[in-house]
């Protein structure tokens, strides 16, 4: 299907390095547009929940349409409607704007997690998929260690807006190479006219098959809840770094820098570490990790330290968790159904993001010196998240993916 799988690793590292920053930088940029808006914290989560609603709607469109129409074209199309969105947003006057903003950009948003993690799962067979996904992760680390420290700084600096420009910058670039030198078709493309008769029985055998599939809706369920628990308190925090421990608002930089940067050195041992010992294996021990950090962050509310401390370890487990998750949902789908699988997945994962960012709007609250309160029921549900995927993990795997599906993980010809 694509003849050179470095440039395409690379043209797609490069994809989610900007659409992760795009989709990022709203959060630690919270205090910054809580004070330039003269909103509640708690209302902060109303971008976030905005942003999924309508990345989520796009999914589903994606999930229809994306096998019938060239990838590069959607990536295109996605990454330039990404471009104008954040310059809506860099421009906005009012709260409202920067939502509505946020919501065109969710709207482009939704084909190109489809898009890249289809691709890499048709290209890399099982053994060295690990490793391309870690690949992957390094762009979610790459934005913690130099996207987010360099566009707070740049915020500093100048203003909010400043990181919006800065992404706009980034993209216009990346759209212009793609169009000129990147070549990718649908691996299995499907010969049916939109809306006609045969796609859409296509679509209607397509999802009733998946309905009834359970190793596919448990995988679901999966991924709503780890993004759900994770949306509860991630955007949160840098909030509840500087205003309930007291941190310095230039130390978030070097908070997340540190971070980032722990993971950036480890993604790709990770996904060697993977394809040798197992996916499972790796998913478990980081949900136990932060089921840990969930535990300690109840005793550490005024521990000025933490940030620095533990902050750096989480982001690492961040890293570990999508990379081992990634490779265990590839497993899941038949392959010529897996760009929309991928398309469903973002559908649950961007209706956790919603849910999340609602759970952290209505369980918290604003105190008069700009504290959050509350974050001890966000910890606890958290928790009790954490530990359901846990379970699911070893129900999806041991009773589906490996004994079902007759799956041999030392013979890797099975799996494509």
């Amino acid at each position: 299907m694509i003849k050179n799988e470095k440039y395409v690793l690379n043209i797609f590292f490069a994809c989610l390095f900007v659409f992760i920053l795009d989709q990022a930088i709203i959060i630690p940029l919270g205090p910054d547009l809580i004070k330039a808006f003269n909103i509640p914290g708690n209302m902060f989560g109303g971008v976030i929940g905005a942003y999924a609603a309508a990345s989520a709607t796009s999914s589903v469109l994606s999930m229809l349409v994306l096998n019938l129409i060239n990838r590069k074209s959607v990536l295109l199309i996605s990454l330039t409607g990404i471009l104008f969105a954040d310059i809506f947003s860099a421009l906005a006057q009012s709260f409202h704007m920067l939502i509505f903003s946020r919501i065109i950009s969710g709207l482009f948003s939704g084909a190109i997690y489809p898009i890249i993690y289809s691709t890499v799962a048709d290209l890399f067979p099982e053994d060295k998929r690990g490793s391309a996904l870690g690949k992957m992760a390094m762009a979610s680390s790459l934005v913690i260690v130099l996207g987010l420290p360099f566009s707070l700084e740049i915020a500093r600096l100048f203003s909010w807006r400043a990181p919006f420009f800065f992404t706009s910058a980034l993209l216009l670039p990346l759209i212009i190479s793609i169009y000129f030198t990147f070549k990718i078709n649908n691996a299995y493309t499907k010969k049916y006219i939109f809306l006609s008769p045969n796609w859409l029985i296509n679509i209607r055998i397509s999802i009733f098959c998946f309905i009834k599939n359970w190793p596919v809706l448990i995988s679901l369920f999966i991924s709503f809840i780890n993004t759900t628990f994770f949306i509860m308190f991630v955007p949160i925090l840098p909030v509840f770094f500087i205003y309930n421990m007291k941190m310095q608002r230039e130390n978030l930089s070097i908070v997340y820098a540190i971070g980032g940067l722990l993971a950036v050195l480890t993604s790709k041992k990770i996904g060697v570490f993977i394809d040798k010992y197992g996916y499972r294996e790796a998913a478990v021990l980081s949900l136990i990790f932060i089921f840990i950090f969930f535990i300690i962050m109840l005793n550490s509310s005024q521990n000025i330290y933490f940030p620095f401390i533990f902050y750096p370890i989480f982001t690492f487990l961040r890293t570990v968790s999508p990379v081992s998750f990634g490779k265990m949902y590839s497993l899941v789908p038949k392959p010529e159904d897996r760009t929309s699988y991928y398309s469903l997945q973002k559908i649950f994962s961007d209706i956790g993001y919603f849910l999340g960012a609602f759970l952290g709007e209505r369980l918290l609250n604003t105190a008069s010196d700009g504290s959050i309160v509350g974050m001890k029921a966000i910890f606890i549900l958290s928790g009790i998240f954490c530990l359901i995927s846990i379970f699911l993990v070893y129900i999806l795997d041991i009773v589906f993916i490996t004994k079902n599906f007759n799956l041999n993980r030392n013979n890797p010809s099975n799996y494509n």
